[in-house]
């Protein structure tokens, strides 16, 4: 049977590292996308982001770019604490946004 009460809240720890609604609206406030960059960096997010912008000089692709390397890490994560039905059910809750990103390209 799988383990849904510790996936659970492995995936409420990582809830802690999500920018919450006011913190969003500060970032998206900022005047300059300078400003945003060093805003976001001061986030769960600047590790990602520093590696990015360490071969590229477009701050707003970086930021994209980051943002997508932190969700595959996070997704790659969930999935590796979790087998059998568990991770099955999780990759199709997941596919969700395979077809999002299919539909963006």
């Amino acid at each position: 049977m799988p383990d849904f009460p510790y996936i659970n809240a492995r995936v409420r720890a990582m809830r802690s590292r999500l920018l919450d609604a006011g913190r969003m609206e500060e970032l998206l406030g900022l005047p300059t996308p300078d400003a945003f960059l060093q805003a976001l960096g001061s986030t769960p997010y600047s590790r990602e982001l520093q590696e990015v912008l360490s071969h590229t000089h477009d701050g707003l692709r970086a930021v994209d770019e980051a943002l997508a390397r932190n969700f595959s890490l996070t997704t790659s994560r969930i999935l590796s604490f979790a087998d059998g039905k568990a991770r099955e059910l999780i990759e199709l809750v997941l596919m969700r946004w395979d077809l999002a990103n299919i539909r963006i390209i």
